[in-house]
Order: structure tokens, then C-alpha cells, then sequence
């Protein structure tokens, strides 16, 4: 099964809809730069006991879902539309744990501008959290704006494993689920 990716150099909020199986439908995208085929090898192990999608943006969080399981994560995708539900689907998981096995963890693609609870709340109220319990999770932001007024403060903060700039690429979402 092959994948078609669509590498679009304009902002993310321009695409208002895409198909992620063999066929992809774009429209009002700004400019696309390049098209390429990739065929994805599927025969990774999951590095991730579970994928947490915060992104307002219900196109970004389908298209982010639809190619992790392009992609073959066998495990859970949640998609929260802001920091708040997050935090509090977080909080819920850690108050009630699953079994799991040692060493499992919850991969976080955090948005940093969402109008109700935005990235960086969400990350005072994750970094009150004792070292246990934030090792069990990677964040990793994810936003559009490419301004340094955003990026430098991310740096200085070491619950944040990784800044990404929007729309994901296919090979780096793949780093990201398999390493």
C-alpha cells in the first residue's frame, strides 16, 4: 500500500480537508511544493503505549490520527481539543492507572496557541507534576508560528522534548512513534 504526502509550504489552517489513504483531496491549499511517494515499512514496534493529540484544530488532529495509524501504531489515539481536557484526561489516567508494561509511554502532540486552554498553561500544570509521573510522558509542541517569541522560551523548558513546525511531515511523525 503506498502513501501519497503532500508537503505544503503554506500554513495548515489553509487545508480544509484531506483523505489520507491512497487518494488525498486538497483544497484551498495556499501552494503545494512538492508530492512525493513513500511507502512505509510496517513492521516497527510501538515505542508509545498511547498517542495524545491537544490541537483545537479538528483538521489537524484527523490528519495527525489518520497517518499515525497509516503509519501502524496498534496503540490508542485520543484527540482533546484543548490543555484543559488534556490535563484532566491525564490526571484521570494517573489517578486511575491501566496495567502497563514497565517502561511504556504516552507520546503528547501539544498545540501552543488554543483559545481555551492554551500549550503553555497546559505545561504549568504538567510541571507540578512529581518526576515519576512526567517521565512517563514526552511532549512534544507542535504550532505554526515560527516567530521566536514562541520557540525560545520552549527551549528553556525540559519537559518539552522537541518544538515541530506545522503540518508534521510523514518521516517525522515516523521518528517520532518508532525512534
Amino acid at each position: 500500500m503506498y502513501f501519497y504526502h503532500i508537503n505544503v509550504k503554506a500554513k495548515f489552517h489553509f487545508l480544509k480537508s484531506i483523505l489520507l489513504d491512497l487518494k488525498i483531496k486538497i483544497i484551498n491549499a495556499k501552494q503545494v511544493t512538492r508530492i512525493s511517494i513513500v511507502h512505509p515499512t510496517m513492521n516497527y514496534t510501538n515505542k508509545w503505549n498511547k498517542i495524545i493529540l491537544v490541537d483545537d484544530d479538528v483538521v489537524t488532529n484527523h490528519v495527525h490520527k489518520k497517518l499515525i495509524n497509516h503509519l501502524g501504531f496498534e496503540g490508542e489515539v485520543v484527540s482533546l481539543p484543548d490543555g484543559s481536557q488534556a490535563m484532566n484526561y491525564i490526571s484521570s489516567s494517573i489517578e486511575k492507572p491501566q496495567p502497563r508494561k514497565r517502561g511504556e509511554k504516552e507520546l503528547v502532540l501539544l498545540d501552543l496557541h488554543m483559545p481555551k486552554t492554551n500549550g503553555w498553561n497546559f505545561l504549568q500544570q504538567f510541571m507540578k507534576f512529581d518526576k515519576r509521573t512526567k517521565n512517563k510522558f514526552r511532549i512534544v509542541m507542535i504550532s505554526s508560528s515560527i516567530h521566536p517569541d514562541d520557540i525560545d522560551p520552549i527551549t528553556k523548558i525540559p519537559e518539552i522534548q522537541e518544538y515541530i513546525i506545522k503540518p508534521i511531515s510523514v518521516d517525522h511523525m515516523k521518528k517520532l512513534i518508532y525512534g
